[in-house]
């Protein structure tokens, strides 16, 4: 830990020093959900990995989704804890989303530093049962055809050819003349899937053209070649499929046909494993996961998706060799028009903003005057989480205004309060920073592909979520049990329940006849508080009074509350440490309202309900080992079978059952390889009675 401290805070310095933005490597996601079709109201599940695109471990912990539609209108947002770089996990999708085709994105905190459109995208399609789907238009399809119209003409041609003897050549021209001052030399770079370098050449273009032999490549999958200038500019671009390696076969995943509830069993053989760097299984309802080359026509117009797709899933095999050709074609067409020529420039941070959340989940902000939104420095930022397992947290503000929280153990959204410490709080403003991005790509939007032939797909799947509502199957397990801090002022020295004591008429009175540790002093109409150590026989004066768990400067304010609303006050009569800042004792109200007792709260003070991370689960897959197990009347049809995106993790064999649904499934098989290319095998699945 003390070397990602020391790494940051080096950043930071070069940054003020040169005011010059370091050369960071962005943090690198690759997403996978266990379906591409969903009915709104399910769950969708997924598997991420989180690295630096120079392959080393990332430093974020926290990894951010969001659910948008073609409008940019985010309408779910989540986060979920990464550990050793990998993230996963399911969230609902919510049930009056309308039928629609929506995007998901996911990112870190830290990559809000670059733009957004190197996060990583897909689309998912969302049918909402009791809504239906709108008839089809022409409007999005024609809008986004002519604007595919006009392809720019680049001024060099990438060209690739292969010899009888299988040897890979590479041929460069010119398409204009070179005025006599241009550059003779450039430099040609083969990069992967993941457009991460794999070699490079210079070549000498002052004749107009060039050529190249590139060496075997002993991985299949897609390939980039990219010709760039001295100055770094990008000119010219071509793919191609590397089809030379074979896939693994997966010999021990046979394409089968099952019984309802029946037990099905993986069993994959050493040498299977010996070529991934991670991978996964799910049996889905088939159909609900589009084929490869659909894929390809549905992303060809959206940089966005159809690099991710290509980074994440794309495996050449599944595709025969015309339609291999005819994506080349039409993705050799549009490699060098602006849109897609961004993908492959290097993202670049825009700003320094956003550090790796290393811990948990941030709340951040600044503190401005409110009539002059100048910055406002060194003001004690009070935060807390005020409800169950409250926690209290002190910040004083930097020079430039801003503040940082970090919210530790905890689980989905937490009410949180901020305050501020200063004499003029009331002239002064908290700005909350959204957590979330703000920035969006040009999407452009598609038609679902869902039609009348797929009716009863979407009538099966309906079924499976009606049951599954009704006879209350849960499939989801909780992965991490959260450990939630100990409350920092817990065993208070001094503990009074006003119910044992008869009533008084004020607060003023409460603190005079029954907890004698506290003074109340009255200065020009104002009431000050302190407390007194009886062993030390000494006076603190500004102790932190808390009131329900949300700390209250204003003593006037708070000598309103009456004691008929008071359940308890406790006290810690000695000084106490809270992070960098001395406390003068602690004076804790416990009220028995909602409102705090009916104080009126300061103007600068801020309540919000803020997202921290989504609960962990795993996949549970339902069981029928024993016949009363098997003859049990609970209805069971299920879209999803099997869900294990880490199975090089997990002991062998996998099994899992068969539900009450007779129809055909697809066992998927799906990963990345040594090499970093991704990898499909599906394999045909049905369920019979």
């Amino acid at each position: 830990m003390r070397k990602i401290y020391i790494f940051l805070l080096l950043i930071g310095f070069q940054f003020t020093l040169n005011g010059q933005l370091p050369n960071l490597p962005m943090e690198e996601i690759n997403l996978i959900t266990d379906r591409d079709i969903y009915l709104s109201g399910e769950s969708i599940w997924f598997s991420a990995s989180v690295q630096f695109l120079n392959n080393e471990k990332a430093l974020s912990q926290i990894l951010y989704l969001e659910l948008f539609n073609a409008n940019q209108k985010s309408i779910s947002r989540k986060k979920f804890r990464i550990q050793n770089g990998q993230a996963q996990g399911a969230f609902e999708i919510p049930a009056e989303f309308v039928s629609d085709v929506y995007f998901l994105r996911a990112y870190t905190h830290f990559n809000k530093n670059f733009s957004s459109d190197h996060y990583f995208y897909t689309a998912l399609q969302i049918v909402n049962p009791k809504i239906g789907i709108a008839p089809k238009s022409d409007h999005r399809l024609a809008e986004a055809i002519a604007e595919n119209t006009n392809h720019l003409r680049p001024d060099f041609q990438i060209k690739t050819e292969t010899t009888a003897n299988g040897q890979n050549l590479v041929f460069l021209n010119r398409l204009a003349e070179i005025p006599e001052m241009e550059e003779e030399f450039y430099t040609l770079s083969l990069l992967n899937s993941k457009l991460q370098l794999q070699s490079h050449w210079t070549v000498n273009l002052r004749n107009n053209t060039a050529s190249v032999v590139l060496s075997p490549i002993n991985a299949s999958g897609i390939y980039y070649l990219q010709l760039k200038n001295s100055k770094d500019e990008l000119l010219a671009i071509q793919a191609f499929i590397s089809p030379s390696a074979k896939i693994p076969a997966f010999h021990s995943i046979q394409a089968q046909q099952a019984k309802q509830r029946e037990e099905i069993t993986f069993t994959l053989a050493e040498n299977e494993f010996q070529e991934f760097e991670n991978l996964g299984i799910k049996t889905v309802l088939k159909g609900t996961n589009l084929p490869t080359i659909q894929k390809l026509k549905l992303y060809s117009e959206n940089p966005h998706l159809l690099f991710s797709y290509l980074k994440t899933q794309f495996t050449a095999s599944l595709l025969s060799k015309q339609e291999s050709e005819l994506f080349l074609a039409d993705l050799n067409r549009k490699l060098n028009t602006a849109p897609f020529k961004k993908v492959f420039c290097a993202p670049n941070a825009t700003d320094l903003n956003w550090l790796p959340e290393i811990r948990d989940v941030g709340l951040s902000g600044v503190v401005v005057d409110k009539l002059s939104q100048k910055p406002m420095a060194k003001v004690p930022v009070y935060l807390s989480l005020f409800r169950a397992y409250p926690q209290i947290h002190i910040f004083d503000s930097r020079d430039d205004g801003s503040f940082v929280f970090s919210i530790n153990n905890f689980e989905n959204e937490q009410d949180v309060f901020l305050c501020l410490l200063h004499n003029n709080a009331d002239n002064l403003e908290i700005k909350i920073n959204n957590e979330f991005s703000m920035t969006f790509p040009n999407l452009k939007p598609f038609e679902m592909t869902i039609d009348s032939s797929q009716t009863e797909m979407l009538e099966q799947m309906y079924v499976a979520m009606q049951t599954a509502s009704a006879y209350k199957i849960n499939n989801k397990t909780q992965n991490l049990n959260i450990s939630h801090l100990p409350y920092s002022f817990e065993n208070p020295q001094v503990s009074i329940l006003l119910d044992d004591y008869i009533e008084t008429p004020n607060l003023e009175m409460v603190f005079k006849e029954l907890v004698p540790n506290v003074r109340v002093r009255k200065q020009k109409e104002n009431f000050k508080l302190s407390i007194f150590d009886s062993e030390l026989e000494l006076f603190y004066n500004d102790p932190l009074i808390l009131v329900d768990n949300i700390p209250v400067f204003n003593e006037n304010e708070l000598m309103k509350i009456a004691p008929a609303n008071i359940e308890k006050i406790e006290l810690h009569k000695t000084p106490f440490i809270l992070g960098s800042h001395t406390i003068n004792g602690i004076i804790m109200i416990k009220t028995t309202t909602d409102d705090f007792g009916g104080m009126i709260m300061p103007e600068s003070a801020t309540f919000l309900k803020y997202q921290t991370v989504n609960t962990n689960y795993i996949f549970q897959t339902n069981f029928y080992a024993t016949s009363s197990e098997k003859q049990s009347k609970a209805a069971d049809f299920r879209t999803l079978l099997f869900w294990n995106p880490r199975i090089l993790e997990v002991a062998k064999p996998l099994h899992f059952y068969t539900s009450d649904q007779t129809a055909n499934y697809e066992t998927i098989v799906f990963g990345t390889l040594k090499n970093g290319n991704p990898f499909q095998y599906p394999i045909p699945f049905s369920v019979a009675k």
